[in-house]
């Protein structure tokens, strides 16, 4: 490497030099309501299996990956018999029960009438002609349909389970909760993922008055 300056007059040497690592971007959740409806309003009319996916997506806490590896057969029991979904996470590998919410059994309901599915253990998100949706497609996708929709920030796959930690946290979930619900290591983990912002610190000051 060239010398890039002198320091009291001599060059900098190779091992004087400090990089700067490129900055990290953050993965951001999808703050407000009106966000939400955006981006739903976006898919409803341009694609039912996308617009299903966000809405999986968060109102449950499944990582892309085990998101797209969900089946037809365990997931249609469950809405019947409302039972929760017994699904081993593809990341850590630990066995846990998913729990459908009202908003995500409408909408997987209104998607199965749609579609023909022909065994059990079928994938219910795929590519048109069958082939599994990758983690990297997908988030490729949420990328697109943000942008699409106007909305500004920092967005991909992660942006749902993100959203759905965010808002179950402004609506009173603990820290402790939460970690266990998502199977962090730590609360420092959790707290970093919920991504929150000045502004929602500026909020929670405005919104106690003793």
């Amino acid at each position: 490497m060239k010398p890039q300056m002198k320091r009291r007059g001599r060059p900098v040497t190779r091992q004087e030099v400090k990089y700067v690592p490129k900055r990290r971007f953050i993965i951001e959740p999808l703050r407000t309501q009106q966000e939400i409806n955006r981006l739903k309003d976006y898919l409803y009319k341009t694609n039912l299996r996308n617009f299903t996916i966000l809405f999986i997506g968060i109102n449950t806490n499944l990582r892309a990956s085990d998101l797209l590896n969900l089946r037809y057969g365990p997931v249609c029991r469950a809405i019947e018999e409302d039972i929760a979904i017994p699904i081993t996470e593809r990341k850590t590998g630990k066995r846990r029960n998913l729990r459908l919410n009202r908003a995500a059994k409408t909408a997987l309901q209104a998607y199965f009438a749609s579609r023909r599915f022909q065994n059990a253990d079928e994938l219910i998100f795929t590519w048109a002609d069958g082939l599994p949706i990758s983690t990297a497609a997908l988030s490729s996708g949420f990328k697109h349909w943000c942008k699409q929709a106007d909305l500004v920030g920092n967005f991909a796959s992660h942006t749902m389970r993100k959203t759905w930690a965010y808002h179950h946290h402004k609506n009173g979930a603990s820290i402790p909760t939460l970690m266990a619900m998502m199977n962090h290591r730590s609360q420092r983990q959790t707290l970093d993922y919920l991504c929150i912002s000045a502004q929602d610190e500026i909020d929670e000051y405005d919104r106690v008055n003793l």
